[in-house]
């Protein structure tokens, strides 16, 4: 995973002991491949090792899922969509720098 639970309940800013730790898992396992498809990168949680902005991108992607309707919802998506563009652009220097090539 990109990023542990208490990255993710920190993110959320909820505790941990809420009774979504399940949803919050699910949203977990999804972000890797969601972000593998959407930049070209081919492994996100090594890339996110390397590349604070793969795990920013993660964040803001669990915000967004957990909330959709939130009052944020627009500006989050905005953030996404700009993240994962930006990634796109870097996804084959990312892939060489990681021998993922």
């Amino acid at each position: 995973m990109i990023l542990n639970h208490s990255e993710a309940f920190l993110a959320l800013r909820t505790e941990e002991n809420d009774g979504n730790a399940a949803i919050v898992d699910g949203l977990l396992e999804a972000i890797p491949s969601y972000i593998e498809t959407g930049t070209g990168i081919k492994n996100a949680e090594t890339a996110a090792q390397a590349y604070p902005l793969v795990k920013t991108l993660a964040k803001f992607l669990l915000c967004l899922w957990y909330n959709p309707d939130g009052t944020d919802a627009v500006q989050l998506q905005v953030v996404v969509n700009n993240l994962l563009k930006t990634l796109k652009a870097m996804a084959a220097d990312i892939n060489a720098q990681l021998g993922a090539v």
